[in-house]
């Protein structure tokens, strides 16, 4: 184990923010470990991302937990800790309180974090990069078919990725006057707005009125997806009588999922090149 138990606190008071970790949805955080040092560890753990981490840091030999150490401070300094998003000032803040004594960790095992700047970067506080968005998309269609909690978990995370980005470019808010962040119902609903996909705003003509029947359809399939993800996807831990949906489910999930993204997206582009 590369940490004492006192460094494993430090860092769980660094990086835990109530199951969170800066701004890496799940799908973006097991990116980011697996770019790193191979290992998806949200997907490996099944649990909330600062548990996933944690438990990594736990078990972990050393050169493993320094180099995740070192990528993770990379992120904070280089990318998180520069953002603007008001939702994420007060997280930045309680971070500060705890940076020197991460740094000091990463130091006393003898290793600084390296010179070179991470390439990922968080999708939603970049912008919507569409053809990144694409590679993500082409990833889960590739793991779709092994583990049904892992793609409905995944699907979710970069559904909900894809309508902020696309809310922070339009400078459209999508956290209330307590700072608590939109649910993805609340998210859908601002993206319909945005992007004139509102069941009720299409015209009264055939076209219309088929366009209306597959926009609510679509509604109904974001709502339930948010709803299937907290009863079987990963991402907040699970006891030991969970039982994951077959496969089929997750390949479906994924499927509609991957469906509804590509159809944000060009609508998205629509709207910057028609």
């Amino acid at each position: 184990m590369a940490f004492n138990p006192v460094d494993l606190r430090t860092l769980a008071l660094f990086f835990n923010n109530g199951g969170y970790v800066m701004d890496f949805s799940t799908t973006e955080f097991d990116n980011f470990t697996e770019s790193v040092m191979g290992i998806p560890i949200v997907t490996k753990y099944q649990t909330s991302k600062a548990k996933s981490l944690n438990q990594f840091f736990s078990e972990a030999n050393d050169q493993e937990a320094l180099q995740l150490l070192s990528a993770l401070l990379e992120y904070f300094e280089q990318t998180y800790r520069k953002t603007e998003r008001p939702q994420d000032q007060d997280n930045i803040q309680r971070m500060e309180n705890y940076y020197e004594s991460a740094v000091q960790i990463s130091h006393s095992q003898n290793y600084a974090p390296s010179k070179e700047l991470l390439s990922k970067s968080s999708l939603h506080t970049k912008g919507l990069d569409h053809q990144f968005v694409r590679d993500r998309l082409q990833e889960l269609e590739e793991k779709m078919d092994n583990n049904s909690a892992s793609s409905i978990g995944a699907s979710k995370d970069l559904l909900e990725s894809v309508m902020k980005s696309i809310l922070d470019d339009a400078h459209v808010s999508y956290t209330n006057e307590k700072g608590k962040t939109d649910d993805i119902p609340a998210l859908w609903g601002k993206v319909q707005t945005e992007l004139g996909l509102k069941p009720k705003d299409m015209p009264d003509t055939p076209i219309g009125k088929s366009s209306k029947e597959i926009l609510s359809s679509l509604s109904k399939i974001v709502i339930g997806m948010d709803k299937l993800r907290n009863q079987y996807g990963t991402g907040h831990g699970r006891n030991a009588s969970f039982k994951p949906l077959p496969v089929r489910y997750g390949k479906l999930t994924a499927a509609a999922t991957i469906t509804l993204i590509e159809f944000l997206l060009d609508t998205d582009e629509s709207r910057h090149f028609d």
